[in-house]
């Protein structure tokens, strides 16, 4: 992640160059233990009000 603007960013060659992915608002980032080309991310999602949706 690029942590001036939110984009992912990905490589195709081992990490010589790197190209922008997708945008998000990330809470969580991890990589797959078992299959490390799989990214799992967590967003951090708010409703029109800017309220968190999320629950307690």
């Amino acid at each position: 992640m690029n942590s001036l603007d939110d984009a992912v960013l990905r490589s195709d060659d081992l990490g010589t160059t790197w190209h922008r992915g997708a945008s998000l608002e990330a809470a969580d980032l991890a990589v797959d233990p078992d299959d490390p080309r799989r990214v799992l991310v967590t967003t951090a999602a708010s409703s029109p009000s800017g309220r968190s949706n999320d629950r307690t």
